[in-house]
């Protein structure tokens, strides 16, 4: 086709490791266009290829981890949106609702608070933000299909570089069958 490629592979080295090498090869072209000859470049990128795969293992690990809690991992952008940049898996399972709407729709989590518990939690978290202060309280969602879960909410403001609040992180734990013992 005349156009440049790569190839990945890998090579047992005379010393006995596998190694990685990608190859960078383009068409170099005549007088006329048509390809004279094609020439390249080999890369070791056994290190590159190594760090990928322990990342692949690190983070899903760690996915395997947030599977194992009961809660919602999250993390939080910032300003008047609220809008979430990382939500564990788990939010389905918890709440119903699927995680695409966390991230759909500017104010989600907001909506799904229970209308008795609505007013406390957002007056808490505005000051939680003005004072730059972890926010920690028990409040009631509404499950999507209609049954009310509690949750114990723990969230840390992380700073960035200039100082300035980065995220806000936390978890979400349901506590809803304790809440349920202490009523009986």
């Amino acid at each position: 086709t005349g156009l440049p490629f790569e190839r990945r592979y890998r090579i047992t080295h005379a010393d006995g490791p596998i190694r990685w090498i990608v190859d960078r090869i383009h068409p170099v072209r005549g007088a006329d266009g048509a390809i004279a000859w094609w020439e390249g470049m080999s890369f070791d990128v056994t290190r590159e290829h190594e760090t990928s795969l322990a990342l692949r293992e690190s983070e899903s690990r760690h996915e395997r981890l947030l599977q194992q809690i009961p809660g919602i991992a999250f993390s939080l952008l910032p300003g008047p949106g609220r809008e979430f940049d990382y939500l564990s898996p788990r939010v389905q399972d918890i709440v119903g609702y699927p995680r695409s709407l966390w991230f759909e729709e500017e104010g989600f989590w907001i909506e799904v608070i229970h209308p008795a518990d609505s007013e406390a939690v957002l007056m808490e978290w505005a000051r939680c933000v003005e004072e730059i202060a972890p926010f920690r309280m028990e409040y009631r969602v509404i499950h999507a299909d209609g049954h009310v879960v509690w949750l114990r909410a723990e969230t840390l403001p992380v700073p960035g570089p200039d100082g300035a609040v980065e995220r806000w992180q936390g978890l979400w734990l349901d506590i809803t069958e304790t809440m349920e013992a202490r009523e009986e």
